[in-house]
């Protein structure tokens, strides 16, 4: 029987093929890990975001429901925001700043504000929370796809 010699046999199909597949993986990978990163980034500051306008509801509604003077009100506000942005790392609102200093910014006003559109006239006290985070994209490398500041307003009537 004579013998084969490996080298001079024809390649199949099948093994020529093989290379080109893991070389076709290979280029589509990187892109879908990519696009599937940044899909996931986006996902998280949308999270955040959702949660800093939660926090500035709650410090209007707060300061808005809260019986007591006016400085009483203030820091019923930012002990609202403080909490509701705990998960965020944030520890406190004091001094137009979010604790721990670096994370951005907390103002509340109490301030005049008109009581309707429709001209009934009178005004009335409103209190005002803005807060402005300023923000980190939590995979690194994907900042350039997410906002460097996360910033909401709200205001509620003073009941």
């Amino acid at each position: 029987m004579p013998r084969r010699r490996v080298l001079t046999r024809p390649l199949r199909r099948a093994d020529r093929s093989r290379g080109a597949a893991a070389v076709e993986f290979a280029i589509l990978v990187v892109p879908l890990c990519v696009l599937l990163f940044g899909i996931i980034n986006w996902g998280l500051m949308l999270g955040d975001r959702q949660a800093v306008s939660q926090a500035a509801s709650e410090g209007a509604r707060a300061a808005a429901v809260h019986p007591g003077a006016e400085p009483d009100k203030l820091e019923a506000a930012r002990t609202a925001i403080a909490t509701a942005l705990a998960p965020l790392g944030v520890t406190g609102c004091a001094g137009g700043a979010l604790q721990p200093s670096g994370k951005g910014e907390c103002r509340v006003v109490i301030e005049g504000c008109d009581r309707g559109a429709g001209g009934e006239g009178g005004a009335t006290a409103c209190v005002r929370a803005e807060i402005v985070l300023d923000y980190d994209a939590v995979i690194p490398g994907f900042g350039i796809a997410v906002p460097d500041v996360l910033r909401y307003e709200a205001s509620a009537q003073v009941g």
